[in-house]
């Protein structure tokens, strides 16, 4: 989250997190391009988590282009257990009849003032 969270200035970077919130989910896709291990597509880890955006987007268009619903990646972070942490992309305009995308829980981070 913090990766992705870069400001002109702390405060800026503190108030993006003021207004997010963390939210459990049950999800049941149809299809998703599972990229856990990079190398089983010709990548490599770095590939997926670094600074320049080109290649992950492609990868997610090609991926809705060939029907699928959403990807499981690696964290781009680094936060969490290397190699059982993992980040699951939803494209929801994409969602099969058959998929299912739940809501179970969602609250605030527990952020100090």
């Amino acid at each position: 989250m913090i990766r992705h969270s870069r400001r002109s200035t702390a405060i800026a970077m503190w108030q993006r997190f003021t207004n997010v919130n963390l939210s459990r989910l049950h999800v049941d896709l149809e299809s998703v391009l599972d990229l856990r291990d990079p190398s089983v597509a010709g990548l490599a880890l770095a590939d997926l988590i670094g600074d320049d955006y080109v290649l992950t987007q492609a990868i997610g268009a090609a991926a809705v282009a060939n029907g699928h619903e959403g990807l499981l990646v690696p964290t781009a972070t680094g936060i969490g257990e290397v190699g059982a942490d993992f980040n699951v992309v939803v494209f929801t305009d994409s969602l099969c009849p058959g998929s299912t995308l739940i809501v179970l829980e969602t609250r605030a981070p527990n952020l100090p003032p």
